[in-house]
């Protein structure tokens, strides 16, 4: 049948994602480039970037652009620093569809799309918003634009520009990644309308003008960084991007190779079970010597397979690095459903929806807990989908489309708030600013201080013991601090008067463990982190 559904499915994967707008900025990195963006917009400053710490050098700059763009319009705070990654992964999924359409055609163009923007990778980088997804985006918008370069030649140079957007994005593997894609199947003669020498398909991508293209932009960002910190352009050219590649970054963690292989299992659903029977069907063809025919269709096949072995050669691996290659993986899927169409894709769509719908349940009565009663709504939501999944109208990309559609906005509108309601930066921060809005850096006591904190409260935040405290209180007169509730009688003996504003509970909800996931025990392991206002205590009589 004609992919009309699939078309919804794309516009309510991005809705889904739009769910998180409002939701508070998760600990650590989130939070730390929306400060960034704020520091942007306070000092004018859009080349040398810096933080509470001073320049900042862990990443370049375009995800903080573009999220100080927002925060130009909408002011400081979650929606501002999220909607650049909303927009963001409907800008992959558009280009996911383009790519998909010049190279398998509409039914896969618009099946490719829906995955894409449903699969659990695509909608953590819009929750948890960190570089990763103007990476992806760029480079999937790079690579869309040179695939169709093959009928229009002048798209070469757009390409060039978003691999530009790319380099600054993440650094060097925004250039790397669509050359992989591309380049095997560019040279040898897959976009060629007629034979030509090799070195006539080289020069048909216009490097020297690509390069100078790529270098004018790049350029007064490295080199405005270069002037602030020394060093600072080596850094995040090399270290922060290929020098964990080649070990010589002193990045590693205890991951193997094959980090991504189960990490993908999870990160592309619930395309990942499609995706299986499509890479074994492409092994036994290697494995049968069947020829490697040209093919522009390959370039799916050298963008997540040359980029999942350079991820699995780094040294320090972070699950989010498979998340940019979710747009090959997910056409490489939706092409396989399409041509092994069969009752067993209702069956699996079917086993996926009823999956889902057990874990949602698991997570509403074990963990979180519905306040309202209407929040078991979405237990019939995700019930639904698995009756669409398995009896519905739609594509067989869709059938499991729609599963994670339901479950994409059952996790953005339900869970991850939820998650997100024992963390305590939001509510502290709000609250430090509206009681002292003039006043200089928000002191944490015998704590170490939480991004987040630092950028709701739009100040710089520094750990002080009491005795410290004590110092500054004498010298400035009253001032606010945010301590543990063990803290407190730590403040009370170093002479300061407190008096508690506001208490939050707290967990660092990135790393949540079994003991903080179950409401029965959750309380166990919940931090009391209290607002105080400290002043001089009254002498004794």
């Amino acid at each position: 049948m004609p992919p009309r559904s699939d078309r919804w499915l794309v516009g309510l994967a991005v809705g889904a994602a739009a769910l998180a707008l409002g939701t508070q900025l998760q600990d650590v990195d989130p939070p730390q480039y929306a400060d960034v963006a704020a520091r942007i917009l306070r000092t004018g400053e859009w080349l040398a970037l810096t933080d509470m710490s001073g320049p900042f050098l862990n990443k370049p700059p375009l995800m903080m652009w573009l999220q100080a763009l927002a925060m130009a319009v909408l002011g400081v705070g979650s929606v501002a620093a999220r909607l650049p990654a909303v927009l963001l992964l409907a800008s992959t999924v558009g280009a996911t569809w383009a790519v998909g359409r010049a190279l398998f055609g509409e039914k896969v163009a618009w099946g490719g799309a829906a995955l894409t923007g449903v699969a659990v990778g695509s909608q953590l980088m819009v929750s948890d918003p960190k570089v990763d997804g103007a990476l992806t985006a760029m480079t999937t918008v790079c690579v869309a634009l040179l695939v169709h370069a093959r009928a229009r030649p002048w798209l070469v140079l757009p390409a060039w520009l978003f691999g530009a957007l790319a380099l600054l994005s993440k650094g060097p593997i925004g250039l790397v990644l669509p050359f992989v894609a591309v380049a095997p199947e560019w040279l040898r003669g897959a976009f060629d309308a007629a034979p030509r020498p090799w070195w006539r398909r080289v020069l048909a991508v216009r490097p020297l003008m690509g390069v100078l293209l790529v270098a004018a932009l790049s350029a007064p960002f490295y080199v405005a960084m270069a002037k602030a910190t020394a060093g600072a352009a080596g850094f995040l050219l090399w270290s922060q991007g290929i020098g964990r590649l080649l070990d010589s970054s002193g990045w590693k963690n205890d991951t193997t190779p094959l980090f991504f292989t189960h990490t993908a299992l999870w990160a592309y659903f619930p395309f990942s079970l499609a995706l299986l029977p499509a890479l074994a069907e492409a092994l036994r063809a290697r494995v049968r010597r069947a020829p490697f025919a040209v093919s522009p269709q390959r370039v799916v096949w050298w963008w997540l397979g040359g980029g999942f072995v350079i991820i699995s050669l780094a040294k320090y691996r972070l699950p989010q690095y498979c998340f940019w290659l979710i747009p090959p993986a997910a056409l490489i899927a939706a092409d396989f459903l399409e041509r092994h169409t069969g009752a067993w894709i209702r069956v699996l769509g079917g086993v996926l929806g009823l999956l889902t719908t057990a874990l949602g349940a698991f997570l509403l009565v074990a963990c979180f807990p519905p306040e309202v009663w209407w929040h078991w709504a979405w237990l019939g939501v995700l019930g639904a989908a698995a009756v669409l999944a398995a009896f519905g109208p739609l594509s067989p990309a869709g059938r499991l489309a729609i599963v994670g559609v339901a479950f994409a906005g059952f996790y953005q509108g339900e869970i991850h708030r939820r998650l997100l309601d024992f963390q305590a930066s939001e509510a502290l921060g709000r609250r430090a600013q509206l009681e002292e809005p003039t006043r200089g850096d928000l002191f944490f006591a015998d704590r170490e201080p939480l991004y987040s904190v630092a950028f709701y409260a739009e100040r710089d935040v520094r750990r002080h013991t009491p005795e410290e405290l004590a110092v500054v209180v004498r010298q400035q007169g009253t001032r606010l601090a945010i301590a543990p509730e063990a803290t407190l009688e730590a403040l009370r003996s170093a002479g300061l008067q407190v008096d508690a504003l506001l208490r939050a509970p707290h967990f660092h909800t990135s790393t949540p463990t079994k003991a903080f996931m179950l409401a029965r025990s959750r309380s166990s392991v919940l931090e009391q982190l209290v607002l105080v206002r400290l002043s001089l205590a009254a002498p004794s009589p």
